[in-house]
């Protein structure tokens, strides 16, 4: 069943449809951002208008359950490091990635949108770099290599959502732990005759 949330703040609105837990997230991840901007000013933060379809529109969108911790994967990136949440995940560049030949396997596929740039990347990191599953920070990196040629998307961890819901090609199980999907490896195939047609 899809759900859907329209957010107004002040008229910025952002309306949001799928899965409970996908509208969920993203609310989160938008209360989030809203405390953060708002933590230092002295006025009192406006009140949120929400609505879900089929619901009458509240002056406050209902206050989020608490979310279960997910567990990080064991050496997916680094031992010992604290599992970020798409509300307080900033990108980091990995300078241990050897990306040699990124640059060239880009131009050649010319992906059209954010969804097949991340899906090269996580077949370069898996075919190229023999990594079982990789991290957004792994991805932001790919980004970073190639950002003469495309900018960094600026709603970083919405794009692995979109990605995953939209098009199938990855499986985001944490921002830890991102892996290609059969799906995603069939569309790269395509992506390849695609090319070679022209």
């Amino acid at each position: 069943m899809n759900t859907k949330l329209t957010i107004n703040l002040r008229d910025g609105i952002l309306d949001v449809e799928g899965s409970d837990e996908f509208v969920r997230a993203i609310y989160d991840d938008f209360k989030g951002e809203v405390a953060r901007r708002l933590g230092s000013q002295n006025d009192p933060p406006p009140q949120i208008e929400g609505r879900v379809a089929g619901e009458e529109a509240a002056s406050e969108v209902p206050k989020a359950s608490p979310k279960p911790s997910r567990a990080k994967r064991a050496g997916a990136s680094g031992g010992g490091q604290k599992t970020r949440t798409g509300s307080d995940y900033k990108p980091t560049f990995d300078s241990t990635l050897n990306l040699k030949g990124l640059p060239e396997l880009y131009d050649e596929l010319g992906p059209l949108n954010a969804a097949e740039k991340i899906l090269i990347f996580g077949i370069f990191l898996k075919e190229r770099l023999k990594l079982e599953s990789f991290t957004a920070d792994h991805i932001y990196t790919c980004f970073f290599t190639v950002r003469d040629r495309t900018k960094i998307p600026e709603a970083f961890v919405q794009a692995f959502r979109d990605t995953q819901s939209r098009t199938h090609y990855i499986q985001v199980n944490s921002l830890q732990d991102i892996t290609v999907t059969i799906a995603g490896s069939n569309h790269f195939e395509e992506m390849k005759k695609r090319k070679a047609a022209k």
